[in-house]
């Protein structure tokens, strides 16, 4: 009796078969290259990787060019300005020799797990390694120079047109002749490269972000892809120092470009109105269960306020200080062209009344929170 466990094995031709497509598959994957293999799977570099890779870049290029010119403190201010481009531009070689051109990539990159594919050759015979996504060739030493070309030489070129061309610009608006025309039109063609490079820049940066491939111009012309150096490696540098920078940078970003759209005079009046609404802390005190005593107190302090001349062993009474006017808003006792507000008829500076009353069409008096609706030259003979 068969059991109700038992499996019938399979036959043979279903054996020859299998056998066949194993054979089949086997060979396939022979045939191809490991970059073929691996772009059937392609791996996601992250976005986010590549462009702190860059500003990481950004921020060593920047302490390394500070810590170099003090290297010039001691020469003469005009004749370091005047080269700024040319030592810029040594630092620039330093680095690129140091990174690129030894077929590493930039200094961020290499932090961040990243190296540089050559993505020119569409077989490749390199040593590939397989599915991992870190395989593929390296840079070609025409790549290299190409991509020094563009990292250091047409920098230093466009730095030196660009302040060239700033200090013609007004000066062969002045000329007349063949010789000033062409040289506003040398200005003209430069800023119309300068506006071609932006546009190019920003459709690149928008494929970046669909792709994620080629975060720049100059590496998607070189062919030189972003890929990870190690399949299991963790960042060096820590994604909660990155979050910190990115974070203060764009909110003092954001804050510039909000604080001068902001009326700081109308927000200032504004607080002031709601902080006169407050009770005062003597106020407070007075109305405390305490309150009786302080007055009591402070009116025999008052009462008892002699002056002895001991000279003389006359006493005299205290007189009374004379009441100067001041102005509410800026506080002097020399109220320059005073002028009232209507209704109120409190008196302040001409400058300061009218200078409020501008900014804020609905300003209040901040001695009694009356609206100011109207403003009159006043005359001490004529009183407030």
């Amino acid at each position: 009796m068969r059991s109700p466990l038992s499996i019938d094995a399979p036959d043979e031709e279903a054996w020859q078969r299998l056998a066949s497509q194993v054979e089949q598959a086997t060979a396939s994957t022979s045939e191809r290259s490991p970059l073929e293999m691996e772009r059937e799977w392609p791996i996601q570099i992250l976005r986010s990787s590549q462009l702190d890779a860059q500003r990481l870049d950004n921020e060593l290029i920047s302490i390394l060019n500070e810590q170099f010119m003090k290297i010039f403190s001691n020469f003469k201010q005009a004749s370091v300005s005047a080269f700024q481009p040319e030592l810029h531009a040594a630092l620039m070689i330093l680095i690129y020799s140091m990174s690129v051109l030894r077929g590493h990539a930039t200094p961020g990159s290499q932090l961040l797990n990243l190296r540089y594919r050559n993505e020119w050759p569409k077989s490749s015979t390199s040593n590939a390694a397989g599915r991992t996504g870190v395989g593929g060739p390296l840079l070609t030493m025409t790549q290299r120079i190409v991509y020094g070309l563009g990292y250091v030489v047409l920098p230093y070129l466009w730095s030196r047109l660009s302040s060239i061309a700033n200090q013609i610009e007004w000066r062969e608006r002045m000329n007349e002749g063949s010789s000033a025309n062409f040289a506003l039109r040398a200005v003209r063609a430069l800023k119309g490269l300068e506006a071609l490079y932006r546009i190019s820049s920003l459709a690149n940066l928008l494929a970046f972000f669909r792709d994620g491939t080629y975060r720049s111009l100059l590496e998607r012309l070189c062919g030189a892809q972003l890929i990870y150096q190690q399949a299991c490696m963790t960042r060096i540098i820590s994604f909660e120092y990155l979050n910190r920078q990115l974070v203060w940078q764009e909110l003092s970003e954001m804050l510039l470009f909000l604080l001068p759209l902001l009326d700081v005079g109308k927000l200032r009046a504004v607080a002031a109105s709601y902080l006169r609404r407050l009770p005062s802390p003597s106020s407070l005190v007075r109305s405390g269960p305490y309150g009786s005593f302080l007055s009591n107190t402070q009116s025999m302090t008052r009462s008892s306020s002699i002056d002895v001349d001991c000279d003389k062993g006359v006493v005299l009474q205290p007189e009374k200080a004379p009441s100067a006017p001041s102005c509410p808003l800026c506080g002097s006792m020399d109220i320059l062209l005073p002028y009232m507000a209507i209704p109120c008829r409190h008196v302040f500076c001409y400058y300061c009344l009218r200078s409020h009353c501008k900014a804020d069409h609905s300003f209040s008096c901040p001695v009694d929170n009356t609206k100011v609706i109207g403003m009159q030259r006043w005359l001490p003979c004529c009183g407030s």
